[in-house]
């Protein structure tokens, strides 16, 4: 990350750079200008408020939009990503996410949820009489970087981070990061201790555990410190950040999310509504509340430099009036828990007769309309939109056609590409850049990973790899790319495989003993497998194995939903069946089909399911997954009371 003096040597900056930045990804053209927008210029230009009204992106996933456009980022700990207290129940044995008991209020910041808290920081602000600082409610922060490495310092770089902040040692064990209850009762009594979440909470289980075997001390009541202490209704780490997310994208959660986002974004941030919402904090941790340029002394620079250090930063206000809130369920979709009558709602047939070997439904943020992708065996390469229009590459092929669905523009120009290389995936737009997923089958049992950068000039060329990944020694049956983690996975037919990172370095290795069909990577970092087509295995990112099942069926194909709850496959059989990651069972299968199933995708709104079958067709699925999650929630609940 590059910390640059003043606006005009950044604008300097972004004139040389190639078009970059958050763009695309939250419906902004990617363009030097929109670089240059301000954080509410990038926030009121965004689509994505008006998506996660509609429900078209999770909570998990709006959040994180707000940090960034906020200026949070991972890279730096002084400004990391905030997420919200959301539960307050961390003693029971069960956890019922229809009880609104359970859940925090949102409308309050962290330090005034209780009566007495809210009036002793009140009558701190409306005592304080120091004519050279401002009044404050809270003298420290909910987001410091003493705070982010606490709540990581079991798992590396943060540990060390930790360490170097601690002059080499850990922390006194009393202040150590032990256990979530303790943690939560802390912010509710502790006058200075209001800190809030970081989203690791909500995707990293590693986190709870002390893989690395570190001496954290032993507590006062002689306690040694280990692995975090969870709540009863969590049985491990991996089951409590699954819970932890599932609260997160509770309708209890999301029909008060927008009132925390006025206090942390939003116009209760400062101002006379934030003396109103008891959310003043100490002055310094505000943008703009001092001007580092005028302070020529040195020594008094660094002083104010490090007490913005260790006060905390409080994000950019993104807006100067209320957050709208959520649509309800119900209001978007009314007939959600209605059953259709038959699964099945499309079969088309192509002209072409070779298998559809590859489908994406609405995967890339350069296409301008929601598109479904399809590669046949023969290379034949397709957009097809929802609507009645399509474009192709190599030969034309009939259209994907889904009434119901408001699709755009038909009048695009059609897409030729010289597909006579072996990628699974091609950009019909040359000036943009698409990854290019190569399936090694070369005799070194070396894995290339390419970047297509613009139009093969010759047929057959191939661009040069970005980085060249060793260590099998039989050859790749199957690949994962993760982009947003830089990680890539890979199978082979010993069973071994292996974690890199995209610039090469290796993280892991699995050995197994059968052929590795098919490999998946959820956002959360959970790794799916399949063994010789019948035998599932799920895994964490340290190694560690997290559930087993096995199937009759022999799986051709497999893909993960967005949220990484649930994986489609499809089987030799003409069976599509849905599947619960965590923990792993089959769940449901649709009525089977008269073909082989050679890919499967999710359409963007989670609503169909599409099969690419090995007669050359595709079949389309009506799905509701929102059947299974109330389900499944409600049996969850059953089974810990029993």
């Amino acid at each position: 990350m590059f910390a640059f003096p003043d606006q005009e040597t950044v604008r300097n900056v972004v004139y040389q750079l190639p078009r970059v930045g958050v763009g695309v990804k939250y419906g902004l053209p990617q363009s030097r200008k929109t670089s240059l927008m301000t954080p509410r210029q990038l926030f009121k230009h965004s689509d994505m408020c008006l998506k996660w009204q509609k429900r078209e992106i999770s909570n998990f996933d709006y959040l994180m939009f707000l940090n960034t456009v906020a200026g949070r980022t991972f890279n730096d700990l002084n400004q990391y990503p905030v997420f919200p207290w959301i539960l307050t129940n961390y003693s029971s044995e069960t956890l019922d996410l229809n009880v609104a008991a359970n859940f925090r209020d949102l409308s309050k910041p962290i330090g005034a949820l209780s009566e007495s808290r809210r009036k002793f920081f009140q009558e701190r602000y409306t005592s304080w009489e120091d004519e050279t600082i401002p009044a404050f409610h809270y003298g420290t922060h909910y987001s410091t970087q003493a705070f982010t490495l606490n709540w990581l310092m079991r798992v590396e770089p943060f540990t060390t981070m930790f360490l170097d902040m601690q002059n080499g040692r850990f922390d006194h064990p009393d202040r150590v990061f032990h256990s979530i209850a303790e943690t939560w009762e802390r912010c509710q009594k502790d006058s200075h201790d209001v800190k809030e979440l970081i989203p690791e909470l909500f995707y990293l289980p590693e986190m709870m555990r002390n893989n690395n075997g570190f001496e954290l001390g032993t507590r006062s009541d002689g306690v040694k410190i280990g692995d975090v202490v969870l709540p009863k209704w969590a049985s491990s780490p991996e089951e409590f950040v699954l819970l932890h997310r599932q609260a997160l994208e509770s309708d209890l959660v999301s029909c008060q999310l927008n009132q925390w986002i006025d206090l942390i974004f939003g116009y209760k941030q400062k101002g006379p509504e934030a003396v109103r919402a008891t959310n003043v904090f100490y002055y310094l941790t505000y943008e703009g509340a001092v001007c580092l340029k005028s302070i020529e002394n040195t020594a008094q620079l660094e002083a104010v430099q490090q007490q913005i250090q260790s006060f905390g930063q409080t994000p950019v206000q993104l807006l100067a009036e209320a957050h709208p809130p959520r649509h309800s369920v119900m209001t978007m979709a009314p007939l959600m828990f209605r059953r259709c009558e038959d699964d099945l709602c499309m079969l088309m047939k192509f002209i072409s007769n070779s298998p559809v070997v590859y489908l994406a439904a609405n995967t890339f943020q350069q296409l301008p309309q929601p598109t479904v992708v399809s590669v046949a065996q023969n290379l034949v390469f397709a957009l097809n939109r929802w609507d009645n229009s399509y474009t192709y590459g190599a030969a034309p092929r009939s259209a994907l056609s889904l009434g119901n669905e408001k699709g755009g523009d038909s009048d695009s120009a059609s897409t030729e590409l010289p597909l006579t290389v072996d990628p699974l995936l091609a950009s019909g737009n040359p000036s943009v850049p698409v990854a290019r997923r190569h399936l090694g089958d070369s005799l070194d049992h070396r894995l290339t990973q390419g970047f297509v950068a613009g139009e093969y000039n010759t047929p057959g060329e191939t661009p040069s790899p970005r980085a060249i990944l060793t260590g099998h020694e039989a050859a790749i049956s199957a690949l994962a790319v993760s982009a947003e983690h830089g990680l890539v996975l890979s199978g082979c037919e010993d069973g071994t495989i292996l974690m890199h990172t995209t610039a090469g370095e290796q993280l892991r290795r699995w050995n197994g003993r059968q052929r590795v069909s098919q490999l998946m990577m959820s956002r959360e970092c959970v790794v799916m497998a399949i063994y010789g087509h019948h035998r599932f295995i799920t895994l964490s990112t340290t190694a560690n194995q997290l559930d087993e099942a096995v199937t009759d069926e022999k799986i051709e194909c497999a893909c993960l939903t967005r949220d990484g709850e649930y994986v489609i496959t499809g089987s030799e059989n003409g069976r599509c069946a849905v599947w619960r990651l965590f923990p792993l069972q089959k769940l449901y299968s649709f009525q089977q089909v008269d073909s082989a199933i050679r890919s499967v995708a999710v359409s963007a709104n989670h609503r169909f399911v599409l099969a690419g079958l090995d007669s050359g067709s595709i079949v389309v699925f009506n799905v509701d997954f929102n059947r299974w999650h109330y389900e499944y929630k409600t049996r969850y609940q059953v089974q810990k009371k029993i």
